[in-house]
């Protein structure tokens, strides 16, 4: 990983300070990834007991998210809440625009709970990074008035990882691991059945010692294995075709590019990647 200057970094890092005094109260929207700790962790060192992280479960956050979310926020000491959501079927259905009705439903369960706490500002992780991929999710915090603290320090992806590492926050190197609608392309409705047979087939692979797994899943019920390490993925092409297979997958194949984030967003056109 490329160093951040010290002397940048630190100007962000006070700036992030500073809007965050300025706010005085504040529910952070967790998730228990990198973005959102390291905001809930500064919010908390800023505000104590007048910062609070809320995390909405759904199906498409597995169990073991909501515990990363759970021993995250304990370890940070911020007071944690858990908000409880359904898979609506704006979200279901699986538009382009996905995850924006996602983030809506989101939105409205954190504001009302904000509401009756006497949270003024709701927070999410977002940061300069984000800002280079199709992300309609900011849409919807546009339209919900969710602020971005991060993005307004000017912290990109890299700064976050540097500064969580500086403060010896643990998990500064892992990956990002957007929500299991993203397994699916466009268009492609799912259930929450779906959405476990996911979960359950990137749990085995990660059990394997894979790094950076996904599991693709098409129309057709193919599962395409997407990992940062193909070749070892090949050498245990048996044990992963018979339990994947048991799962519920009638084919399975490997994805010889490797890992690459957001990857179905490349079967979306030009004019639908502008909306952000």
């Amino acid at each position: 990983m490329q160093e951040v200057p010290c002397d940048a970094l630190e100007e962000k890092f006070e700036t992030l300070k500073a809007r965050l005094g300025d706010l005085k109260r504040v529910a952070v929207l967790f998730s228990g990834g990198l973005d959102s700790t390291l905001l809930a962790f500064v919010a908390f060192r800023v505000l104590g007991e007048d910062a609070a992280a809320l995390t909405v479960d759904s199906p498409l956050m597995s169990p073991e998210e909501l515990e990363d979310a759970r021993e995250e926020a304990g370890r940070i000491g911020i007071p944690f809440h858990i908000l409880g959501e359904p898979l609506r079927d704006d979200v279901r259905m699986n538009p382009p625009d996905r995850c924006y009705h996602c983030r809506k439903a989101r939105h409205e369960k954190a504001r009302e709970w904000a509401r009756r706490n006497g949270f003024p500002f709701l927070l999410d992780g977002g940061n300069t990074t984000d800002l280079e991929d199709y992300r309609p999710g900011f849409r919807a915090a546009a339209e919900d008035g969710i602020l971005h603290p991060l993005l307004d320090a000017g912290f990109t992806k890299q700064d976050v990882r540097e500064l969580t590492r500086r403060q010896g926050l643990p998990g500064w190197d892992r990956p990002s691991n957007p929500c299991t609608g993203t397994r699916f392309p466009y268009g492609f409705a799912f259930t929450e059945e779906d959405v476990l047979k996911v979960t359950a087939a990137e749990r085995f692979l990660r059990g394997l010692g894979l790094p950076d797994v996904r599991v693709r899943v098409f129309p057709t019920g193919a599962a395409i294995v997407e990992t940062s390490d193909p070749g070892r993925a090949f050498e245990c092409r048996t044990g992963i075709l018979a339990e994947l297979t048991r799962i519920g997958y009638p084919v399975v194949s490997l994805d010889l590019e490797g890992f690459s984030g957001g990857k179905m967003n490349r079967f979306l056109d030009r004019s639908t990647r502008g909306k952000k």
